[in-house]
C-alpha cells in the first residue's frame, strides 16, 4: 500500500528480519504512533506523543525520514 503525503511517497511494506523500520499503530487510547526500530530490533526512537489522525503520525514519520548528515547535533553535556 502507498500514502501519498505532499511530494513524498511512503510504501507500507513487510519487513525482512534485521532491517531498520518504522512501524505506525494505534495505542490503547485509539491514538496513532509511529517507533523506529534498529536492526537488533530495539527501538531507536518513537513518536512521544499520540495522533488523532494517522496523516499526522505519518507528518511524524516523514519528518524523521527526512534528517540528513547536514542536521544539526546540539551538545548538552557541557557545564553551563
Amino acid at each position: 500500500m502507498t500514502k501519498r503525503r505532499a511530494s513524498f511517497h511512503l510504501k507500507f511494506k513487510k519487513s525482512a528480519p534485521g532491517e531498520l523500520r518504522f512501524s505506525v499503530y494505534k495505542d490503547a487510547d485509539g491514538q496513532y504512533r509511529w517507533k523506529l526500530t534498529g536492526k537488533n530490533n530495539r527501538i531507536v526512537a518513537d513518536s512521544g506523543e499520540g495522533y488523532h489522525n494517522e496523516a499526522d503520525a505519518l507528518s511524524g514519520v516523514i519528518l524523521v525520514m527526512s534528517a540528513t548528515a547536514e542536521t544539526a547535533v546540539v551538545d548538552r553535556t557541557a557545564a553551563v
